[in-house]
């Protein structure tokens, strides 16, 4: 790969994503692949990761889950197969805005690259550590094969044909790329909903569907085939939150984002999220957010959201 030539690329997507506004998402025309930036500076805020592959092309973002901090940039991605919940922080101007990849996976998209490719031995993580599952949110190193194909996936991502075409076989391949990775165990046991990680990864994804379901500890605890006490402990480590302190902030997320996108009113979004007193919702949303509901607006508001 041609350097000069990925630099350039790089540069020219970043200005078409400035040139639409100061900070946002966007969707490419490849499917499941959008493009954030921003070019103003942040100090630690609330944010949800959503399942799949983070890269940024230029720029740093820091991360922190309760005492933990993870750092990316544009040599070392994320990778996450449920939810999480962190604070987020970054440097960003004018002159030099952060501006990255999302990439969504679902596990067919696992199952059909390792029926091709089983897991061997060189392949196998060798970590054994007890180190609870949060604080191995590990940036991984980008390789060089990886990064072409980056590179040629900033190539299609506004040419509907050659996207409709080459994107999929593009998105298998930094896909592959990823699971080839020792240090990504967690992508093979997203895969294996057969396994205790596995099974949490599947119970997030179930309540994040349905966010507004009644907490019950006890039920989730039986849908994962644990005691209360173990699921307990299991889900901390790997969240590094309770179920309960979780769940909150997922339920808070998303109506954040119901009444931000969908013009939803505080009541409406407190309601579909879950809660019976929009007293109670606003009380907690005004103390994770710093703000108040009713002063989130469309036209003001500016942060990360990676959803359909």
């Amino acid at each position: 790969m041609n350097k000069k030539n990925y630099k350039k690329i790089v540069k020219d997507t970043i200005s078409m994503c400035i040139t639409q506004a100061p900070n946002g998402t966007m969707k490419t025309a490849v499917k499941g692949v959008k493009l954030f930036w921003g070019v103003e500076a942040s100090l630690p805020r609330p944010l949800v990761y959503q399942s799949g592959l983070f890269f940024l092309l230029q720029g740093e973002k820091k991360g922190q889950i309760r005492n933990y901090t993870f750092v990316y940039d544009q040599d070392y991605y994320l990778v996450f197969t449920s939810p999480v919940t962190s604070l987020c922080s970054y440097n960003a101007s004018y002159e030099k805005p952060v501006c990255g990849l999302f990439i969504e996976f679902c596990k067919n998209d696992i199952r059909e690259i390792l029926t091709k490719f089983p897991m061997t031995d060189k392949t196998k993580s060798k970590r054994h550590d007890h180190s609870p599952r949060f604080e191995t949110i590990n940036p991984t190193k980008v390789n060089s094969n990886m990064r072409i194909a980056i590179h040629r996936l900033l190539t299609i991502i506004n040419d509907d044909i050659a996207s409709q075409i080459l994107g999929k076989s593009i998105h298998q391949e930094i896909l592959f790329y990823a699971l080839q990775d020792r240090n990504n165990l967690s992508l093979r046991s997203y895969y294996d909903r057969n396994n205790t990680n596995g099974k949490i990864d599947k119970l997030i994804e179930d309540i994040y569907l349905d966010i507004a379901q009644p907490i019950n500890i006890q039920n989730m605890a039986k849908s994962v085939n644990m005691s209360s006490s173990t699921f307990y402990r299991i889900f901390i480590d790997k969240t590094g939150q309770s179920p309960l302190q979780f769940i909150k902030k997922l339920r808070l997320h998303k109506a954040r984002d119901m009444i931000v996108f969908d013009g939803m009113s505080v009541g409406q979004a407190a309601h579909a999220v879950g809660y019976e007193s929009q007293s109670q919702f606003s009380r907690e949303f005004k103390k994770y957010f710093d703000m108040p509901a009713k002063e989130y607006h469309r036209s003001s508001e500016s942060y990360w959201k990676f959803s359909d």
